[in-house]
């Protein structure tokens, strides 16, 4: 993912293209390619994937950061997340199920502009407990006074799971007092996941598991 560091909208030979929203993925042989279009005449805004040779990867990496139309001497900070299982897996870490890298995944996507003091949940209404996942989980453990290297970890990322109930957010509140969190269902997070995701083949795999069917 990479996009523009800062509040005002910056427009570049008379159009706005940040932030950006990219995603890249090794395949064999190239690239699938999954990013965010403001659409146009031709065709309506949307997210879309497209495979990319090799050979032509930093060519259409450069068409997708726009950087032709920089203005010179505006500069433009890109910042890159490489958000992976891989990245973070760690010897004795329980392995990533597509429910829980739905839930990854659709929680830092719906909180990518939000500072970067907060620390979120989310509330899931199947199991109605609030999930903590990654720094977040981390920084709450510290704030109960755990020891963040002994809390559970799924594909490498901290999880932290409690009820959602009054006496739970009293105690977590006071743990990390920018604590906020965001409603989900677990349906909810497979669906989005599944719109998003560059695996065509996640779709299937997630009906198999939850025994549903998702549009």
């Amino acid at each position: 993912m990479a996009n523009q560091d800062g509040s005002s909208s910056l427009r570049l030979s008379g159009e706005s293209f940040f932030p950006l929203y990219i995603t890249v993925e090794r395949v064999r042989k190239g690239y699938i390619i999954t990013y965010y279009d403001e659409g146009s005449v031709a065709r309506p805004a949307g997210y879309y994937k497209e495979v990319v040779a090799e050979s032509d990867i930093y060519r259409r990496l450069g068409e997708l950061l726009h950087v032709d139309n920089l203005d010179a001497e505006k500069p433009v900070l890109y910042r890159i997340e490489v958000v992976s299982a891989k990245a973070y897996e760690i010897e004795g870490s329980v392995p990533l199920d597509s429910l829980t890298q739905a839930k990854i995944g659709f929680l830092h996507f719906k909180t990518k502009d939000a500072p970067r003091d907060k620390v979120w949940a989310l509330r899931v209404s199947d199991s109605r407990a609030f999930e903590f996942y990654g720094d977040s989980a981390l920084a709450v453990a510290r704030g109960l006074g755990r020891n963040p290297e002994t809390i559970q970890r799924i594909g490498g990322v901290a999880v932290l799971t409690f009820p959602a109930d009054n006496e739970t957010m009293k105690q977590v509140a006071k743990a990390a007092p920018n604590f906020q969190f965001i409603d989900a269902s677990e349906h909810d997070a497979l669906d989005w996941f599944r719109r998003h995701s560059p695996d065509a083949s996640f779709n299937s795999k997630s009906q198999d598991k939850t025994g549903t069917n998702n549009k």
